[in-house]
């Protein structure tokens, strides 16, 4: 019983973030005025290979080194779509 409810909650959860992404870029925009600053120095210093989990649409990607390995993990397809988009942006693959 237990089991099957926590893959009805995961199954929402995804489908969820799911629709959400085609519109999180304007709910992004709202607070990246104010988090672009501390990305800039949180990615500064990452180095070697990132996991990064809950990747979402990919903002934090533009501000890893170049030489940074980066895989990237998100519950939601259309979200990881989002962030694959904003890799091949920043000539990140």
């Amino acid at each position: 019983m237990t089991e099957n409810r926590e893959n009805t909650l995961a199954t929402e959860t995804k489908a969820r973030w799911d629709r959400l992404a085609i519109h999180y870029g304007l709910v992004e925009s709202l607070s990246e005025w104010y988090l672009k600053p501390f990305r800039k120095i949180l990615w500064a210093r990452a180095e070697g290979r990132i996991l990064e989990a809950g990747a979402g649409t990919g903002l934090n990607i533009g501000f890893y080194p170049a030489e940074a390995r980066v895989t990237a993990a998100d519950l939601s397809g259309a979200m990881l779509r989002k962030a694959l988009e904003s890799s091949r942006e920043n000539k990140r693959n």
